[in-house]
């Protein structure tokens, strides 16, 4: 409730991509995407998707590919 009342006020969206797909939450990664969310969005050289791998947090990793995240992009190191 409260992040949905965020990004209709106008939040970005992007500053939550990280929490939410580490969290794996069908609900929020929804809610985000609906809201037009970067699933690409690079922070320190990694993308959610390289960040879920890295930590061995694959719940969200189908989601993620389905709604554009990219495979093909490669971190930082």
């Amino acid at each position: 409730a409260l992040g949905r009342l965020l990004l209709e006020a106008g939040a970005n969206p992007d500053y939550a991509v990280f929490s939410v797909a580490f969290e794996g939450n069908p609900e929020l990664l929804d809610l985000l995407h609906a809201f037009h969310a970067n699933w690409n969005v690079v922070h320190d050289g990694h993308t959610p998707l390289l960040d879920l791998l890295h930590y061995k947090r694959p719940v969200a990793i189908p989601w993620l590919l389905a709604h554009g995240a990219d495979p093909h992009v490669r971190d930082h190191e």
